[in-house]
C-alpha cells in the first residue's frame, strides 16, 4: 500500500474496520480512537532528534492497528470479549512483524528496526 499521509492510511484503515460499531462494540471503538489519537501524536511530533524513538511507537501503533483488524471476526466466530481482544492486543503486538515476516518467538530475528516495536 502506498499512503499519501496519515489520514489516508487511517481511512483505509477504517474501511476494514466497519464491523466496529460504537454501538455494539464500544470498548473497541474507543481503543481505535486511542490509537488513532496515539498515531496522530506519534506523526505530529516527530522530527530529525527523535526519529529514532518515536517510530518504534508508530511500528506498535501500526501492529496494534493491524491486530485489531483481524480480531474483529474472531470476536465473531469465537465470541471473545472485547477485554480479551484488547488484552490479547496488547499483549501480542510486539511480536506482529515478527510473525508477519515468518519468524516464530523462539527465533531470534534479524536486526532490524521494524522488529523494535515499543
Amino acid at each position: 500500500m502506498n499512503y499519501k499521509n496519515t489520514e489516508d492510511y487511517l481511512s483505509r484503515m477504517e474501511k476494514d474496520l466497519t464491523l466496529l460499531s460504537e454501538d455494539e462494540f464500544p470498548e473497541l471503538s474507543d481503543y481505535y480512537d486511542r490509537l488513532k489519537s496515539d498515531l496522530k501524536k506519534a506523526l505530529a511530533g516527530i522530527n530529525d532528534t527523535n526519529f529514532w524513538s518515536v517510530f518504534p511507537k508508530i511500528l506498535g501503533i501500526d501492529s496494534k492497528l493491524n491486530l485489531l483488524k483481524s480480531s474483529i471476526e474472531d470476536i465473531q466466530l469465537f465470541n471473545f470479549s472485547e477485554e480479551e481482544v484488547i488484552q490479547t492486543i496488547e499483549t501480542d503486538y510486539k511480536y506482529f512483524n515478527r510473525e508477519i515476516c515468518g519468524y516464530d518467538l523462539r527465533t531470534q530475528p534479524h536486526e532490524s528496526i521494524i522488529f523494535s516495536v515499543d
